[in-house]
């Protein structure tokens, strides 16, 4: 009689495998928001290039909505692996071990790399908008191409070394039921040190960026000495346009944290032992939508902040948008003209 209300305490109906409904529902979910997510990056930047002038800061959020795009595939290309590939097969129980491990490192290496880029183009963003706020002398001269390609390789390369620890740790493990899966060798102590590093640098960067994006909001309150010469149109015209970059800076982190934040906090409850394997809990779906889903969530709206903040995007998308319906009833309108010239030659 114990033994049967222990096993009946123990049963989880989470630990059950999903239904057919359940995975295709999932499916359906991942690839709507990842489809929408690389549809709307791509559209953004064609909208960058060809509808709005070229500003100093603008390559930036063309390179945030790059990195967008690299995580939505390698996104896809996790999720494909781990649920869309038959059980019965393993794309690597031929291949020599060391070649799997090196793609396993690779692969999570770059994918975290692409995750963590847009807090640094981001970090840029607000201690330039917070120095033009300080600037005492009008100076409108364009960022040269060397300029940029230093800030840009600025906004890779600093992840990069940050994260630069993770190829060291990280382990392909091969499973008969998981079908092989890459993991953080956990039982070493410098992970958890390391990835205590990792988590102080982004911390360390949302305050800073948060400093900033305060500091920059003050400033705006009082007539600096580069306004003495503007009149109050372009005055006003310049704050508007800095105001909607701290605004862009500080919802792409709100957006950032809430798509990011919630699958960090669970594998710090499970490190310090707050959550273990006896709650009875959906894992498989929270592990869905905090780590497959939050990000392509984080991928399809960031476009939408850009144009929504900066009126230089939100102008470009009025163009765009623009140019589509003329092409489309100047389409519309020929066809009509040439059905009346074939009438009359016959």
């Amino acid at each position: 009689m114990n033994h049967s209300n222990y096993s009946s305490l123990m049963y989880c109906r989470y630990a059950e495998p999903d239904t057919y409904i359940t995975k295709a529902i999932k499916h359906s979910i991942f690839l709507a928001f990842g489809g929408l997510g690389i549809i709307a990056n791509i559209l953004f930047i064609i909208l960058a290039v060809n509808y709005t002038a070229r500003k100093s800061l603008h390559f930036l959020i063309i390179n945030m909505a790059l990195a967008d795009i690299i995580v939505v595939i390698f996104q896809f290309w996790n999720y494909i692996e781990k649920n869309m590939i038959s059980n019965d097969y393993n794309m690597w129980d031929d291949v020599d071990g060391i070649m799997a491990e090196v793609y396993c490192k690779t692969k999570a290496f770059f994918h975290f790399v692409a995750k963590s880029q847009p807090l640094v183009n981001l970090f840029i963003i607000s201690i330039e908008r917070y120095r033009v706020t300080r600037q005492t002398i009008q100076v409108s001269r364009p960022l040269s191409r060397k300029k940029r390609f230093a800030i840009i390789s600025c906004c890779w390369l600093t992840p990069t070394v940050i994260l630069s620890y993770q190829p060291l740790f990280y382990e392909y493990i091969k499973d008969p039921i998981l079908k092989g899966y890459c993991e953080l060798n956990w039982k070493n102590k410098m992970v958890s040190i390391l990835q205590s590093v990792d988590l102080l640098f982004h911390v360390l960067l949302y305050i800073l960026m948060v400093l900033l994006s305060i500091l920059t909001l003050r400033s705006l309150t009082v007539v600096q000495p580069i306004e003495s010469s503007l009149s109050e149109e372009q005055r006003l015209h310049r704050r508007k346009r800095i105001r909607g970059t701290v605004k862009m800076v500080l919802y792409s982190l709100l957006l950032f944290t809430c798509c990011y934040a919630p699958n960090h906090i669970f594998a710090t409850l499970q490190d310090f032992k707050l959550v273990d394997g006896n709650y009875c809990i959906d894992r498989r779906t929270f592990r869905f939508i905090t780590w497959s889903v939050f990000p392509l969530v984080n991928a399809l709206f960031s476009p939408c902040i850009y144009c929504v903040c900066l009126t230089d995007f939100r102008d470009g998308a009025r163009k765009m948008l623009c140019c589509t319906r003329n092409a489309s009833a100047a389409r519309e309108n020929v066809m009509p003209r040439a059905g009346r010239i074939q009438s009359t030659r016959m």
